[in-house]
């Protein structure tokens, strides 16, 4: 089964990582490519491993990530607009899927990411939106948009899972702005907080879209009927 890239949202799309396509992994070194800007390269590192059987990167909760360095894709200094939708399996309650991380010694980024079984959203460790999961072993596309310029913590971050918008409550206030500026890495399997441990999940994750801008409702559900197929 292919995926159907001719029917995923192509507005302001930046990082499309799609496993089952072997010029993103080309199933040789430890090397992954973005499909959009191929300049970006994202490195595998600890117990990463390519999954043949359903093209899917394997986490093992303990050291495994992926580490785009210095992504050129994203839009440099002050973001208003973000979206990110991935496909994941996860098998851990905790640590991250996918984070802007903004360097050890500062807790500014986004990140996506479990928590105890929670789904979490987090700007910074008191600036977040989350809802209660608790799915596991099993294939779901999670998605989220970002509109700095919206009036309420619920204008400015929605969720979705599998392309069905998901009520969050939410902690401290959604910034209106990110400062890329400071943003270092895009990680892939790990969050790494400022001033604790390094967070890794055990999942599996087969594709992932970026955008800097804030999809539609119609546009998230757009991708996730375009991707399924290869997953459900």
């Amino acid at each position: 089964m292919i995926l159907k890239f001719e029917d995923i949202v192509k507005d302001q799309l930046v990082l499309h990582l799609d496993t089952t396509k072997t010029d993103c992994y080309p199933r040789t070194g430890q090397m992954m490519y973005n499909l959009i800007t191929p300049s970006d390269v994202g490195y595998l590192s600890g117990g990463t491993v390519f999954n043949t059987t359903n093209g899917s990167m394997d986490f093992n909760g303990t050291d495994a990530y992926i580490d785009f360095p210095l992504p050129n894709s994203f839009t440099q200094g002050s973001m208003t607009g973000f979206s990110i939708s991935v496909w994941v399996i996860n098998s851990g309650d905790t640590g991250g899927i996918t984070t802007l991380w903004a360097g050890p010694t500062s807790d500014n980024g986004i990140e996506l990411e479990m928590y105890f079984g929670d789904v979490y959203v987090a700007f910074t460790s008191s600036d977040y939106g989350y809802f209660p999961y608790g799915i596991m072993n099993q294939w779901v596309n999670l998605s989220f948009t970002y509109d700095g310029s919206g009036l309420t913590d619920s204008d400015k971050l929605k969720f979705y899972t599998n392309g069905v918008p998901t009520t969050l409550t939410y902690g401290g206030v959604i910034p209106s702005s990110i400062d890329m500026t400071n943003i270092t890495s895009f990680l892939i399997g790990v969050i790494q907080p400022f001033s604790i441990p390094a967070r890794y999940l055990q999942c599996e994750i087969g594709h992932v879209l970026g955008y800097s801008k804030s999809l539609t409702a119609t546009e998230v559900l757009q991708n996730y009927n375009a991707t399924k197929a290869w997953f459900v």
